[in-house]
């Protein structure tokens, strides 16, 4: 889940990333570490993105199954 998690991360910041517009927000604690996870992450296979899909699908089953029996 971490996978998609930093995938779907590194998409919404894509733009800003790229165009280092990223330095201008505000709410940023460690910004090279950030900036360098985004960038890490922007280009990983898409194999692994699908897989873990499939591994969110699954848990999601999981959680809806568990609460339809309460």
């Amino acid at each position: 889940m971490v996978t998609m998690l930093t995938a779907e991360s590194a998409a919404a910041f894509d733009e800003l990333t790229r165009t280092g517009k990223d330095k201008l927000l505000t709410s940023q604690k460690d910004y090279e570490l950030g900036r360098i996870r985004f960038e890490r992450h922007a280009s990983f296979p898409a194999v692994e993105y699908i897989q873990a899909a499939r591994a969110r699908r699954l848990a999601m089953d999981a959680v809806a199954k568990s609460v339809r029996r309460c």
